[in-house]
């Protein structure tokens, strides 16, 4: 199989964005494989994924069943690699003064208030991952 993803060291979402497209129809395909996101993918098949990534834009090559853990790992690897997260650094503070309220209810809803004040690419690759999420927990 072969993905399109264009991927280097400078982390932006637009690019994570292509590269969780890319690897969730990966990664959906193996939705029976135990422990998609806990079970670490192999060092060397997550080194030899991003080099390729990193190196050819255009396309890089994925074999087996077993990188779709590489594949996990290196799709949360670009999330950790953000320069500004998906929640982002200038609403961390609220998201986690929203976090330690008492009252569900108001948490519930200071919580979704900031989600939907989040800039609309964050917002969007956001919906996309916990859909995808979803459908790895169904």
């Amino acid at each position: 199989m072969s993905l399109i993803i264009a991927v280097d060291s400078r982390q932006t979402l637009a690019r994570v964005r292509l590269v969780s497209i890319v690897f969730v129809q990966i990664v959906d395909q193996h939705l029976s494989e135990m422990g998609i996101y806990r079970i670490s993918g192999n060092a060397g098949d997550m080194q030899r994924l991003k080099k390729e990534c990193d190196e050819n834009v255009f396309t890089a090559t994925y074999n087996s069943t077993q990188e779709v853990h590489a594949v996990s790992g290196l799709l949360k690897l670009y999330f950790r690699e953000l320069a500004d997260p998906l929640f982002t650094n200038a609403l961390y503070d609220d998201f986690m003064l929203a976090a330690r309220e008492a009252e569900a209810s108001t948490r519930e809803r200071e919580v979704r208030r900031l989600v939907l004040s989040l800039p609309v690419a964050h917002l969007t690759t956001l919906e996309f991952v916990m859909r995808h999420l979803l459908r790895v927990m169904a």
